[in-house]
């Protein structure tokens, strides 16, 4: 193995393994990884009065022209606003809209926790939508609020 190799591997599995576990919410997109703080095993925890940097890797199944992020924290399956942005496209890390079948793009967003959020457990629904407001993705991970 080069080192060039021994450096491309080791820096697959860092990214791999920074990685939170996640489970589908009922999309057929193809979500490559969710990162939610330093999280890399459930429950996630989550310091009230935070803010905590979250991080999806997908690709796009068709073209998408435009599309909008709402993450919600589900209390006993109520669900409850905690962030949105309807500009998502201008906030990419990597791709941008319009994007074609098949690219890889990469969002992020800055998740602030209120210091009065109850100290409960929690499960994260991350939901993007496309300009037809149909599931580009959706994916729940576990949370507790400390």
């Amino acid at each position: 193995m080069t080192v060039l190799s021994g450096v491309l591997w080791l820096l697959l599995l860092s990214s791999v393994a920074s990685a939170t576990p996640f489970s589908n919410c009922g999309f057929t997109g193809a979500l490559l990884d969710v990162k939610v703080g330093d999280c890399d095993h459930l429950p996630c925890v989550i310091k009230r009065g935070s803010t905590v940097p979250m991080q999806v890797r997908f690709k796009a199944v068709q073209e998408i022209v435009s599309m909008k992020s709402m993450i919600f924290g589900l209390l006993d399956n109520i669900p409850i606003p905690l962030d949105y942005d309807n500009q998502m496209c201008s906030q990419m890390l990597a791709g941008r809209c319009p994007a074609k079948a098949g690219q890889e793009l990469t969002y992020a967003v800055d998740l602030p926790v209120a210091a009065d959020m109850p100290a409960v457990g929690i499960t994260l629904e991350w939901h993007i939508t496309d300009q037809h407001d149909a599931t580009v993705l959706c994916a729940l991970v576990p949370a507790q609020f400390t």
